[in-house]
């Protein structure tokens, strides 16, 4: 009994230190994640995450766009494939409905903007400094390259 529970938790133990192989460092550049990420904080990508899980609202993601001065960068995904974004007031609406007060960006102004399949909305929480999706328009899925994972202090 005992070699099978040293066995089993050898086992987890290797898989789970497997899952730390795919993070890679990268060090964030600039304010338009502040207070959440701050100028040359480094933080890690798993870049394989999206793989087996699907976006979602709130994610931060790193992500490659074509054209732009950057050559990667980070911010956070709140519109979906599918979705209809407003700018209303300094407020974001979702199909109609406001986003959760848990995400709160100063005074967000913009075109509203019907997401297609596959496209995602990203801005940054500091949205008065942030060039995102209301400059360079919405992310393609396949110019996400991974989840930002903030190592909590």
């Amino acid at each position: 009994m005992f070699k099978r529970l040293s066995v089993l938790f050898l086992l987890v133990l290797l898989g789970g230190c497997n899952e730390f192989k795919d993070l890679d460092t990268y060090v964030f550049e600039g304010i338009s994640m502040a207070p959440t990420i701050q100028n040359e904080q480094e933080i890690q990508i798993d870049k394989k995450y999206y793989q087996d899980t699907p976006v979602k609202r709130g994610d931060i993601v790193l992500f490659e766009k074509e054209g732009e001065d950057f050559d990667q960068h980070a911010k956070r995904v709140i519109g979906l494939p599918n979705e209809m974004l407003e700018f209303k007031d300094g407020t974001v609406y979702i199909d109609g409905e406001k986003l959760s007060k848990k995400y709160h960006f100063n005074r967000v102004e913009g075109e509203a903007i019907q997401l297609k399949k596959n496209e995602y909305f990203v801005i940054g929480d500091n949205a008065l400094s942030s060039m995102d999706s209301r400059h360079f328009g919405p992310l393609q899925e396949e110019e996400i390259l991974g989840k930002v994972i903030i190592e909590e202090d």
